[in-house]
């Protein structure tokens, strides 16, 4: 409690020196929780500062100029304190949850302004399993919001979108209404793996201004579209021809060989692929959130494969000779 009234007084007045001092008091240093909680605050009271005094950042674009002296020091923090976080997530404490949300909100802004996005979207998906969007102020959730898609758009290796596009659907849809309610459509039609031309969606300028590839997001795009294509057949069915894929993914069928080799290379999808024959054997696909359409589905195929080994099993029983 006195970490947070302490943190409280500094937030308003950045000049004020008492978190530092609170930090250095035995109490502190004999509270791990409290002692992490503090230091956390304390980076990213110097984050606050920086970006108070530097143009707006955003996960998509390029680093600006932050100290690179002090962008090592709260990552040397942040690594330090890695193992001592997994120690406390197995606590009773009343107050971890909080000390979790600090640590993450730290890690989240301080990759938000140096990168790379896809830092920032690991560390920000985190700070939303621990901060309950009603405890933050309007305005944050739509800036996070904006800038949690654009980093699930363009940061290397983010291929779960419904992590936000579901599982924060809340957060997703504060930005309907908006400038930048494009980017619901945009990351609703990823993650549905639709097929989605940024010119049709008139999203090129604002993806572009805001710093993003937009090479990268059609890639993206395209490569989603194949996983949620593969993942729409049956197991034992997961046998793609070159010209059935290129007619989904909306490509030419020379281009086809190109996205499987880059799905696989990526290790969304596993299996084998034959040119000559121009077919692909997909032996599994990347696991991840699934609307409530998908998990219907899913359990489909499960009473389907549960009526499969009954049947098996009853014609094993009548057929093979007891030993």
């Amino acid at each position: 409690m006195v970490v947070r009234i302490a943190w409280n007084v500094s937030a308003i007045d950045d000049t004020c020196d008492i978190l530092p001092a609170l930090i250095a008091s035995d109490e502190i240093q004999a509270a791990p929780h409290a002692k992490l909680f503090a230091e956390a605050k304390l980076h990213l009271l110097q984050i606050h500062h920086h970006a108070a005094a530097s143009p707006s950042a955003s996960p998509s674009a390029s680093p600006n100029n932050f100290p690179k002296t002090t962008a090592t020091e709260i990552q040397s923090f942040l690594k330090d304190n890695t193992g001592k976080l997994q120690e406390l997530a197995s606590s009773t404490e009343s107050e971890i949850a909080s000390v979790h949300s600090s640590y993450y909100e730290t890690a989240m802004e301080l990759y938000k302004i140096i990168g790379p996005a896809h830092l920032f979207y690991k560390h920000a998906i985190q700070f939303l399993h621990y901060s309950p969007l009603h405890t933050l102020p309007q305005d944050k959730i739509k800036i996070l919001a904006k800038d949690l898609s654009l980093a699930a758009l363009v940061g290397e290796g983010v291929y779960n979108l419904g992590e936000i596009v579901y599982e924060n659907e809340v957060l997703l849809d504060s930005l309907k209404g908006g400038d930048q309610a494009y980017l619901v459509e945009l990351m609703r039609g990823a993650a549905e793996g639709r097929i989605l031309n940024l010119v049709d969606c008139n999203c090129q300028e604002k993806l572009t201004q805001n710093g993003c590839d937009l090479r990268v997001i059609e890639e993206k795009i395209m490569l989603l579209a194949l996983i949620h294509m593969v993942f729409e057949k049956e197991s034992g069915e997961r046998s793609l021809e070159f010209g059935e894929i290129a007619k989904r993914l909306d490509v030419a069928l020379e281009q086809v060989e190109w996205v499987v080799m880059k799905a696989l290379s990526l290790g969304l999808i596993k299996g084998s692929m034959d040119q000559v024959d121009q077919v692909v054997e997909v032996t599994w696909v990347m696991p991840r959130v699934l609307d409530a359409g998908g998990m219907k589905s899913l359990a489909e195929r499960f009473g389907e494969w549960a009526e499969n080994v009954k049947d098996t099993k009853g014609f094993m029983a009548e057929h093979v000779p007891a030993f």
